[in-house]
């Protein structure tokens, strides 16, 4: 993970994880996703998300648990 003084990060990482997006506050939908694979999350510092995946899916949750 990298950390920037303005208190925006990068996050490298390979899946399964959880990543939960608001209402227009990311490059995806507002949804809680399983993101699988080899991925990288830049979160801005207004906390806006960016996922970028490299090798992988990333499959939204609500409407599976609705």
């Amino acid at each position: 993970m990298d950390c920037r003084p303005d208190g925006s990060q990068t996050w490298r990482a390979r899946g399964p994880i959880l990543l939960g997006v608001g209402a227009d506050a990311g490059n995806l939908p507002r949804d809680l996703y399983t993101v699988d694979g080899v991925h990288t999350i830049d979160i801005g510092p207004t906390g806006f998300k960016t996922l970028t995946i490299g090798h992988g899916s990333a499959e939204p949750l609500c409407a599976k648990i609705t």
